[in-house]
């Protein structure tokens, strides 16, 4: 059997961030859709770092979660953890979140950049 394992984790981020949606209508199937965006400057530069969830199920999800709304909040979490070889391994999430006006409770979902290039632009936002 295996041990579980134990991560330690933090937030990362001590300022609100925002993942803002953009409407599209896809070319394919002529259905409109949403991308999400985290936005900033970066040496005087606009960028935007796409993120997607981690399964296409999670579309409709975040359609929940912004209810709505064009951004919502990204709550950004480091740790670590320890491998199978007990090597200790970092590791950063990303999470959307939005809380329910009335009641306070809390709706959301992990999220990551979309490509290659996407990582590296969130990397430099994150780093502002």
């Amino acid at each position: 059997m295996s041990e579980k394992k134990e991560a330690k984790v933090e937030e990362a981020v001590d300022r609100v961030l925002k993942i803002e949606r953009e409407p599209y209508v896809s070319k394919k199937t002529g259905k409109p859709g949403f991308t999400y965006y985290l936005k900033g400057t970066v040496r005087g530069r606009e960028v935007k770092a796409k993120v997607v969830p981690k399964d296409k199920g999670g579309f409709e999800v975040l359609d929940i979660i912004y209810d709505g709304a064009i951004a919502c909040d990204l709550r950004v979490e480091k740790g670590e953890m320890k491998n199978e070889d007990g090597d200790i391994v970092k590791f950063e999430t990303y999470t959307v979140f939005s809380k329910d006006p009335t009641t306070g409770e809390e709706f959301d979902l992990k999220v990551k950049p979309d490509k290659d290039s996407d990582k590296a632009k969130f990397k430099f936002i994150l780093r502002q």
